[in-house]
């Protein structure tokens, strides 16, 4: 018989069941603890495409998750760098969501600027976050497919 751990949410209020975590997780996070480390050690041009393209995904992935683009974006995601890599491994809604949203906020903001247009695009932002985290759902999925693919 299969169980399920129980965790309150967060508003602390009914317990939901936690959902078991996609075998290929440990996988696709493996693969960017030993892609991160090489870029510790040797630099972000040291990577290869591929190396890159995991990386890139997966800290853009963790940062719209835990605080949606305007976190990313606080942050000093890349958008660009980050959005050819979901196009790399076929994830282009994500690709064109971060796009867009970055084409809300101008260049060479300093940081009080840059949080002005965060807070005043705050909105619009939440909404492409949603739109975005619908469409990330795959992301575990797809990097593991195409790591298997880099890998041969």
């Amino acid at each position: 018989m299969r169980t399920t751990q129980m965790v309150a949410s967060v508003d602390d209020g009914p317990r939901m069941p936690c959902m078991p975590r996609d075998p290929r997780f440990n996988s696709v996070d493996d693969a960017v603890e030993t892609t991160s480390e090489k870029e510790n050690k040797t630099g972000f041009d040291s990577l290869t495409d591929w190396e890159k393209n995991i990386n890139l995904i997966w800290h853009a992935s963790g940062l719209i998750g835990n605080g949606g683009l305007r976190y990313f974006f606080e942050q000093s995601g890349n958008a660009e760098a980050s959005a050819q890599a979901y196009v790399d491994v076929g994830m282009r809604e994500c690709a064109d969501i971060l796009r867009t949203a970055a084409s809300l906020i101008p260049a060479n903001l300093n940081d009080e600027e840059l949080l002005s247009v965060l807070e005043e695009k705050s909105d619009l932002l939440h909404d492409l976050s949603v739109a975005y985290w619908k469409n990330d759902s795959l992301v575990v999925e797809k990097l593991h497919d195409y790591i298997c693919v880099q890998r041969g």
